[in-house]
């Protein structure tokens, strides 16, 4: 034993001499010293208690003498049933003699009998034990009913405080993911704001030029409200779609316009295609295989803010399928 702790210790020197080792062997030393003082204390206050008894006793019954030699100032139940055995040894007979009675105290807890008899001021004997057992068995009852009261209003409380938290905790969770989703929202909003941005800036940058390359194929007198009015459009070559821009000398005009023949009619405004055309598709024609040349378009008018106004209809151009 000796050889496997020099060995222990020649391994782990670094470890134990060092400031945390020598910390931790400290509490160690502290823990066992204070221990053995313990013990020690113990086994004075046993051997007193006996030695006190043995000068009261002169035989006969042993319960009157025990509270008169001090069983009280043992310290726990532990304690004075290790000192009732050590009593036993030198004078051979249970000082409660019954079993039952024995059993009812060491139920009750020794520690908490005898300080009961002793805050009595009675003394204890065979007569006096059933009563102080039946008083504490009846506190007992009345303190198990007053605990199990306690431990329901604990309980109580304990679950208020856990519903409360569970409301705060999954309320927490589902404000956060409401908090995620809008954000991501107000992210993917944002994002879209910043292509339509981009998106008209390229706009505004191509109506620039547009307007460049607009040429005026029609202009009206007035802007009263009318039904399909022609307008013939010129074109240099047979194309799919025309390319056309609507403007007013004053105000806003909005209305709708077609190929005469065709099927499919297109909203127009002043507002928003006074620089954005709007892209009318020619009428095809089977027999010929092919678009037509120098289409008629048919204009309505269908709202306008003032009857003077004049709508003017330009041309921006022609895309061919050829992708001219």
């Amino acid at each position: 034993m000796a050889s496997e702790t020099i060995d222990f210790i020649n391994k782990n020197k670094e470890w134990i001499f060092s400031g945390i080792g020598i910390f931790l062997i400290g509490i160690v030393i502290g823990v066992v010293r204070l221990y053995w003082r313990f013990s020690d204390k113990r086994q004075d206050r046993i051997k007193d208690f006996v030695d006190k008894f043995g000068s009261l006793y002169h035989g006969g019954a042993k319960l009157p003498h025990l509270g008169k030699a001090g069983i009280n100032t043992l310290k726990s139940n532990r304690e004075i049933e290790k000192g009732l055995k050590a009593l036993i040894l030198i004078y051979p007979g249970h000082p409660f003699r019954d079993d039952k009675v024995r059993n009812r105290v060491k139920k009750i807890g020794y520690k908490k009998f005898f300080r009961y008899v002793n805050e009595s001021g009675s003394v204890l004997n065979k007569t006096s034990i059933v009563t102080f057992l039946n008083e504490l068995e009846k506190k007992g009852k009345k303190m198990s009913l007053l605990t199990l009261s306690h431990i329901v209003i604990l309980l109580g409380v304990l679950f208020a405080a856990l519903g409360g938290f569970g409301t705060y905790y999954f309320g927490k969770k589902e404000a956060d993911k409401k908090n995620r989703t809008s954000t991501a929202a107000q992210e993917k909003l944002q994002n879209r704001i910043n292509d339509l941005q981009k998106e008209l800036g390229l706009i505004q940058t191509s109506t620039t030029s547009i307007d460049e390359k607009i040429s005026l194929i029609f202009e009206s007198n007035e802007a009263k409200k009318q039904k399909w009015n022609e307008v013939k459009v010129k074109a240099p070559v047979i194309a799919d779609y025309f390319f056309l821009v609507f403007r007013s000398s004053m105000g806003k005009i909005t209305g709708n316009i077609r190929l005469k023949g065709a099927k499919e009619i297109y909203p127009f405004s002043t507002l928003v295609n006074n620089k954005i055309p709007l892209a009318i598709r020619n009428l095809w024609l089977p027999d010929k295989k092919q678009y037509q040349a120098d289409p008629t378009l048919e204009y309505e008018i269908v709202e306008t803010s003032d009857e003077k106004d004049s709508l003017r209809i330009f041309s921006a151009g022609f895309r061919m399928s050829t992708g001219m």
